[in-house]
């Protein structure tokens, strides 16, 4: 794994009403690492909002996003 995949993150704020599910969650997780070598974070939001907001942190491969 090269310097700059090592700091891939994809974060993602869920509404503070939704449930995530945490099968999917895993799964997710787990094509992320094999894909991009990428780690994700999941937080729950504590302000009401329409759907989830996912934030790529790190020099993500063009067209990834």
């Amino acid at each position: 794994m090269s310097a700059a995949a090592a700091k891939l993150l994809l974060l993602v704020l869920v509404p503070s009403d939704w449930d995530a599910d945490l099968a999917g969650v895993t799964e997710f997780r787990r094509c992320l690492v094999d894909e991009y070598s990428a780690r994700m974070n999941l937080c729950q939001g504590r302000v009401a909002m329409r759907s989830p907001l996912a934030l790529y942190c790190g020099a993500w491969p063009r067209g990834t996003i």
